[in-house]
């Protein structure tokens, strides 16, 4: 089999628009927020409602992303949505201002919505076109690799510079990502056309199954958020200890970034469902573990176990979301991660409340495992209403063939 250059370009480009725009100038924060509250006077409250600005614009973003149809419109977007996550990451540096730090991450945020929803669907468009297998695996390791990159520089050279320094080094290593993510991605020159077929029409779920994922989703969400971005300081806090905190940070990188390309051989096998409830129950188990250990070996198993499957909770549901509406994919992936986004608004606000009343941000996973055990009721929902579905259709054609 002869190597495809052109997909390896295009997945390429996908996967540093992700270290770029969510490893970087998203997840950058998760091991920066320890040191801006040492050396910056950064509160735990004011931390934590940084974060949900952060997802504030995540959140719009989505939003836009949701309302625009138009496939060269959406990568003009993107483009711009990188330039932004190089400027809000280095300019996170040049105050200490707690309004303009908001406005950064606010920006940054939304950023990170055109490398997750936006990117995907430009290489799922480019990959469908182009007549190539539409699995997204190999574009959302970049997710965990970003996260292992961040975790990385932080441990590295956290305690040589200062929290300036280190924004300016985040800055700068996102500005060498923009020329690949930008000028690797092809343009998309149309936008592709597929036949509504029988099949086709027959895997459009129901309105209840579309709910009943949202709600899943957004438990997913919650979970996802307070683990990812407080995980550092709960470990430094816990162990006193503040090189433990990056190297677990590292460790939950380094498992994230193969887990969509596994995650995507598990689906093949098991099927979406089944491996999605799968990863659902995982997750729930490495957050629930921090929750009632904070001991080292729990931590690390903790950092295996979630780095493992929150990237693969998202690329399994967003695959679900092609599968399901082959027209426009893109579009769907948009609706379905409006309920993710919403989550992470949310949770960390709700942190932040705990925060402001004396709790810490450990408490707070009590929260993310009690709403992660209700989004695994809903995935086995979802295999229940997928069985009924079938049983019904089995039933349908018995009585056609009479």
């Amino acid at each position: 089999m002869s190597f495809d250059f052109d997909k390896a370009k295009v997945f390429v480009a996908g996967i540093a628009s992700l270290v770029l725009s969510v490893g970087i100038a998203r997840f950058a924060y998760t091991p920066m927020l320890p040191i801006m509250q040492t050396q910056a006077g950064l509160s735990q409250s004011a931390g934590a409602w940084l974060a949900s600005i952060n997802y504030i614009g995540y959140f719009l973003g989505v939003v836009l992303t949701a309302s625009i149809h138009d496939i060269r419109l959406k990568d003009t977007c993107y483009r711009l949505g990188m330039v932004i996550a190089v400027l809000s990451t280095m300019l996170m540096a040049s105050t200490s201002n707690i309004w303009l730090w908001g406005l950064l991450r606010f920006f940054a945020g939304i950023s990170s919505s055109a490398g997750i929803l936006m990117s995907s669907g430009l290489v799922l468009n480019w990959l469908i076109n182009n007549n190539k297998a539409s699995k997204l695996g190999w574009h959302f390791s970049g997710i965990g690799l970003g996260i292992m990159l961040a975790a990385i520089v932080a441990t590295f050279v956290h305690q040589s510079i200062d929290w300036r320094e280190m924004w300016l080094v985040y800055g700068i290593t996102c500005a060498l990502l923009l020329y690949p993510a930008l000028m690797w991605l092809p343009k998309p020159t149309r936008q592709h056309s597929h036949k509504t077929t029988k099949e086709a029409l027959g895997k459009t779920p129901s309105p209840l199954f579309l709910r009943m994922l949202r709600l899943g989703y957004f438990c997913a969400g919650v979970g996802f958020v307070v683990n990812a971005t407080f995980i550092v300081a709960i470990v430094n806090h816990t162990l006193g200890n503040d090189s433990q905190g990056y190297l677990i940070f590292i460790l939950l990188g380094a498992a994230a970034a193969p887990s969509p390309i596994i995650w995507d051989k598990i689906s093949h096998r098991m099927g979406h469902l089944n491996a999605l409830l799968l990863a659902c129950l995982i997750q729930t188990m490495g957050i629930l573990l921090v929750a009632f250990d904070s001991s080292l070996t729990t931590l690390l198993i903790s950092a295996i176990l979630f780095g493992n499957t929150f990237i693969a909770i998202v690329n399994i549901v967003m695959t679900m979301s092609g599968q399901y509406y082959p027209k426009n994919p893109a579009k769907m992936m948009a609706k379905v991660a409006l309920s993710y986004s919403f989550a992470q608004v949310v949770a960390p606000i709700a942190v932040a409340v705990m925060a402001s009343h004396g709790l810490g941000y450990t408490q707070g996973l009590y929260l993310a495992g009690i709403v992660m055990v209700i989004g695994t009721l809903c995935v086995f929902c979802l295999k229940q209403l997928e069985q009924n579905k079938g049983n019904i259709e089995v039933r349908t054609q018995q009585v056609e063939n009479l």
